[in-house]
């Protein structure tokens, strides 16, 4: 793992991201971590939080984060727009890979961006899908779809949920079959398909770093704007 000044971490993790109160403490695995409240002082967009992980296989240690955007500017790219600093940031690093823990409406995007089940939560997915297949309305070909995933030994087999939708193609079945689940997520920093999932989705590799966002322009102005009609 390399050592990252404050300064350094602060430069990766929020170029062109109005940020304050950064903080360097210590995590709950008694490791460092950074925190910080995303937008102004007095605009508050939302908060990150961003350290050491866990033991994983073969003795690495991988980065964790936890991300909350506020709801009023959700939709406006800005999750997607720290996600990739995160990336970059992660890789400066020298970690392998980043985990985040996945809420209900939030756990099928992750899976969308490349995240995969880590390998014990990967059972818990198994057992929340046969007891949504047997709730929801499926047809023989998605049933079909949810025996293979829970039959799998492999997190990998939860894309094959990519792309199905419900008979009125208005609802994604595989967003319902995740619906009301939590589960911890991993992105494998060095596995070729994951990153292409992962950059295709976000643009990461073509983005353009260290300017400021105009997202996050409006986004402070929607918050005082909304602040000054109170």
């Amino acid at each position: 793992m390399v050592r990252i000044t404050s300064d350094k971490a602060a430069e990766l993790l929020f170029a062109g991201i109005p940020h304050f109160d950064f903080k360097k403490g210590i995590g709950p695995t008694g490791d460092p971590e950074l925190s910080a409240n995303l937008g102004k002082e007095g605009t508050l967009l939302g908060t990150v939080c961003y350290g050491l992980g866990r033991p994983v296989e073969h003795g690495k240690l991988h980065m964790y984060a936890e991300i909350f955007i506020k709801e009023t500017v959700q939709g406006l790219g800005l999750g997607r727009e720290l996600l990739c600093n995160l990336i970059d940031y992660t890789q400066a690093r020298a970690a392998d890979k980043l985990e985040f823990y996945a809420l209900e409406a939030g756990t099928y995007a992750w899976l969308r961006m490349g995240f995969l089940p880590t390998r014990e939560d990967f059972g818990f997915l198994k057992e929340h899908l046969n007891e949504q297949k047997q709730i929801l309305d499926l047809t023989p070909a998605e049933t079909e779809i949810v025996d293979a995933i829970c039959l799998s030994k492999k997190p990998e087999a939860v894309r094959m949920l990519f792309g199905l939708t419900s008979s009125d193609n208005t609802t994604s079945i595989a967003w319902q079959l995740l619906w009301d689940t939590e589960y911890y997520l991993q992105l494998n920093l060095k596995n070729p398909e994951s990153m292409r999932i992962f950059s295709e989705y976000t643009g990461w590799k073509d983005r353009e770093r260290n300017i400021i966002s105009q997202r996050w322009v409006d986004a402070i102005s929607k918050i005082q704007q909304e602040g000054r009609q109170k």
